[in-house]
Parts: C-alpha cells; sequence; structure tokens
C-alpha cells in the first residue's frame, strides 16, 4: 500500500529559477548591489536558499567575505519575496 508520493518541485517539474531570480534582484536593488541577469541565476542553484543567496551576493559584489550580518538580512529578505512570487 503506497501511503505517500514525494517531488522535488524545484526545477524537477516546476521551473523555478525566474522567480528565485526576480525575488534575488529585487533583495539585490534593495541594498545598491548589481542584479543578476536571468541566464545565469539556474548556475547558482543548488544546495538550498542560504547558498543561493551567499552565491548571487559573491556573484554580485565581486566579494566573498560579506559579514554574516549581509548574508542573513539578505536571505531574510529573499525568503519574504520568494513567497510572493
Amino acid at each position: 500500500m503506497i501511503r505517500a508520493i514525494a517531488f522535488d518541485l524545484d526545477g524537477t517539474l516546476i521551473d523555478t529559477a525566474p522567480d528565485m531570480g526576480a525575488s534575488m534582484n529585487d533583495v539585490l536593488s534593495m541594498i545598491g548591489y548589481r542584479t543578476l541577469p536571468p541566464a545565469f541565476v539556474p548556475r547558482l542553484i543548488g544546495g538550498g536558499i542560504s547558498s543561493f543567496v551567499e552565491r548571487a551576493l559573491t556573484v554580485s559584489t565581486g566579494e566573498a567575505s560579506l559579514t554574516p550580518a549581509v548574508r542573513a538580512g539578505a536571505e531574510a529578505v529573499f525568503r519574504k519575496l520568494y513567497v510572493q512570487h
């Protein structure tokens, strides 16, 4: 008897990259950083939201050593915006 079926919707059945990119670009604009080309966003996806946000910030700023406060703040805003998208 099958009791449950699970799907990995992130990129498997639904292309979420456009929504993730739009949300991240909103965050980057809010904090005065360079936005990312939509075609580049899929390369940053993988390993969860925290990894995605960190990679996006690094690519946008060219700096790998952003403060934990910047990363945490960007991630918190991203999560709110992503739900809206």
